[in-house]
């Protein structure tokens, strides 16, 4: 993370850089700023959510280098982003408390969430499952606790009494 690199560790036990400038954060291609999350697809290609550049990026294996990103909006602290697997892209970003689901061409198909800090229902999401059509599983890390998004409506997983969660992704 504070790093700016994603590293790849191998079999043998050697450690290559995979994508970014070590200590050297940046916007421009080739590099990264406080990455927070990163996911190999069966491809080879990384999907990153990279923080501090408020951007999610899909880098290739061929050295391609895609924004993902909502069209009408800017990211905040991107957290988590992965792919659905019909095109779509789901995005939780800690400095706006939202999830965004996107299709292919950045159109946001849904908003989970609000930044208006009295209406907002969730601090700093760390990541998201898909558990059905309209249902989502949403780690509310700050709040300590999981939510069920179930077309439409919150439902916090109750714990037993004097156990909770600490810190969830």
């Amino acid at each position: 993370e504070t790093r700016h690199v994603i590293q790849e560790v191998g079999f043998d036990g050697a450690v290559s850089t995979r994508w970014g400038r070590w200590n050297r954060p940046g916007r421009e291609a080739g590099h990264l700023f406080n990455p927070k999350w990163v996911h190999e697809t069966p491809g080879r290609d990384l999907l990153v959510a990279d923080g501090h550049n408020h951007r999610c990026l899909l880098l290739g294996a061929d050295g391609a280098e895609r924004v993902i990103a909502p069209a009408d909006r800017s990211l905040s602290v991107p957290t988590f982003i992965a792919e659905a697997g019909d095109g779509t892209y789901r995005i939780c970003d800690a400095g706006l408390r939202c999830l965004f689901e996107l299709d292919a061409a950045g159109s946001v198909i849904r908003q989970l969430g609000k930044a208006v800090a009295r209406t907002r229902d969730f601090s700093f999401p760390r990541s998201v499952e898909v558990t059905g059509p309209g249902r989502y599983l949403i780690a509310d890390t700050a709040n300590n606790r999981v939510v069920e998004w179930d077309q439409g409506r919150l439902r916090p997983w109750t714990m037993e009494p004097g156990t909770g969660l600490s810190w969830p992704r």
